[in-house]
């Protein structure tokens, strides 16, 4: 992780996205390889609640069909705060999403 921050901050040519760069040294045969999904768009306010609520059914209807106990989701900040206050809110019937925020988020965190 620190060569790849070293190649990225100084801007050498050719340098690939974290996963790529580490998908070029490492070899593990044993992980199947992910898929990544989008919901099917909803034409409301993102930050309603029923909206919200909407994407977190929708969340664990796909882990169901994948066969997981947990499934990531990830928003934005103004959405993320309304999923987790509904998770908080109703216990324990959303415990199984991992609610995080989107890498814009986090990367603004430290500024």
């Amino acid at each position: 992780d620190v060569l790849w921050m070293i190649s990225y901050a100084l801007e050498i040519p050719n340098t690939p996205m974290w996963v790529g760069f580490n998908s070029k040294f490492i070899e593990d045969f044993n992980t199947a390889q992910q898929k990544i999904c989008y919901l099917t768009p909803i034409n409301d306010s993102p930050t309603g609640k029923e909206v919200v609520l909407q994407t977190m059914k929708e969340s664990q209807k796909i882990a169901d069909e994948l066969g997981e106990k947990c499934i990531n989701v990830i928003y934005d900040l103004a959405i993320a705060k309304v999923a987790m206050q509904i998770q908080a809110s109703e216990k324990p019937t959303y415990d199984n999403l991992f609610i995080h925020l989107g890498a814009f988020h986090i990367m603004i965190a430290y500024f």
